[in-house]
Order: structure tokens, then sequence, then C-alpha cells
């Protein structure tokens, strides 16, 4: 039970595992890319059927597909080693899409993918290093981002609730700044149902808005021991950081073996 005159609201967040700076996505030496050799013909067996030398099986490619029904695996498209890495490096040395959750997946998918007997694998592999760099960093920022809303949502609803000349005092607790505290000593059950609209999330409402910043519990306390709580449920306004995250496949680190 909270003490009387106080407000809860509470988000998740996705960086636990994550803390401390991957390395600095601008510094490091330039780095080389091998140059690939032309892979040659191969020369079909008699009575078979000749196919192009170098397209990689999905036992050769990292990450191949999945097995269908059949049983028989189904390799992933080819990818062009040099571009792969020159994408990669791209993303690596420019800091703003270093910073981009989507600029790093994008070159990841490729670079994921150059064959571990490719002359280059060696120069893919010190890339990958400096590209998981960026992940840690991208991750970090996007957390960032949804922190700084929350705390704009938090002055946003100080301001609301105050706006009687009643004094409010909003705090952020709790792992990711996920929980906001506020003191609303003068509040009464009818004053709290009308300033959140009778729980409702819909856009334009307190709690829409404290939803679409993340938040998934309200609690508030007012005088005479009134208290009351919002169950949010913010991914019904969009994709949240961890959820990007998740959907574009970089929740690991990112390693060639």
């Amino acid at each position: 039970m909270l003490p009387a005159g106080s407000l809860v609201v509470a988000t998740g967040g996705f960086l636990a595992g994550h803390s401390g700076a991957g390395p600095d996505a601008t510094s490091g030496q330039s780095v080389g890319i091998a140059e690939v050799a032309e892979p040659a013909e191969t020369v079909a067996a008699e009575g078979g059927t000749a196919e192009a030398a170098g397209e990689p099986t999905a036992a050769d490619v990292h990450g191949a597909g999945a097995t269908p029904a059949g049983g028989t695996a189904q390799p992933m498209p080819a990818v062009d080693p040099t571009l792969a890495i020159k994408d990669a490096l791209a993303v690596v040395k420019k800091r703003k899409r270093c910073l981009e959750l989507e600029a790093v997946a994008a070159a990841w998918a490729s670079l994921s993918r150059v064959p571990p007997m490719d002359v280059s694998y060696g120069v893919a592999k010190n890339t990958t290093r400096r590209l998981e760099g960026c992940r840690k960093k991208a991750m970090q920022a996007a957390e960032r981002a949804e922190l700084k809303q929350r705390a704009r949502e938090r002055h946003a609803l100080a301001k609301a609730l105050a706006a009687n000349g009643d004094k409010v005092k909003p705090k952020l607790h709790g792992k990711g700044k996920t929980i906001l505290v506020v003191k609303w000593p003068k509040a009464t059950a009818e004053a709290i149902d009308a300033a959140f609209a009778g729980g409702s999330t819909d856009e334009g409402t307190l709690l829409g808005r404290l939803q679409a910043a993340g938040f998934v519990e309200v609690t508030l306390t007012g005088g005479d021991n009134v208290e009351k709580s919002f169950t949010l449920a913010p991914s019904a306004d969009g994709v949240t950081a961890r959820q990007r995250v998740e959907e574009l496949g970089l929740t690991q680190p990112l390693r060639l073996p």
C-alpha cells in the first residue's frame, strides 16, 4: 500500500544484460576488404546437370533458411561478400547509422551470410565485431528515446493535474524509470475519475498518452486514503523499443563462428 498522496505509473525496459557501451562506431583503424577470386565453373558429371560454381548450399551459408516439410534444406540467396562487408562498414563508420536499429539489422542480414570458406571471411568477422558495437549502442539509443518520452509525459501530467491550483509532484522510479509516483493530496475519487476519463485510454486522454509513452500501470492516491489503479498495454499503441529489437532479430550479440 502506497502512502496517502502518491501516484504510481509503471513500464518495462529492455536493456537488461546490455549495459555498457560497445566499441566506438567512429573509431578504429580502417579495414581493407580482401579481393574475392572469381569461382571456377563446375563441370557437370556425366548424365548430370551443370550448376553454377560458388553457389553456397544451406550447409555453407551462415544462418541458412529453415528446412521445409520435405526435409530438404533450402539455401539462402547468394551474397556478395565484398559488398556485404562494404555495406556493414558504411554503418559502422557513420554515427547516425550506427545508432539506427534498422540499419544495423540490414547490414547484419548480408554480413551473416558470408561463407566461411570465402577469402574475405576474416575481414567479415572483424567487421561483425564492430557492427556488434553498433547493435549495443542502437539499443541503448532506442531505450533513451523512450525514457525521454516518458519524462515529457510526466511533466505534461503534472501540468494537467495542477491546472486547478493543486500541488502535484510526479517522480519516476523503477528499472528504466518505469514507475511514476505522483502526490496529489487534494484529489478525491471523483476528481481522479474525471481527470482520467474513467480509465479510458482513447487517443487524447491522459491515460492514452501515458500508454503511448510505454507506461503499463497507473496508480493514483489522493486525500482521505483515496487510491485507484489502471493497467495499460503499451503495445496497443505501437511497437515498443523491445519489440523492434525482437522483430529485427537483434536480441543476441552478433557473431560469426
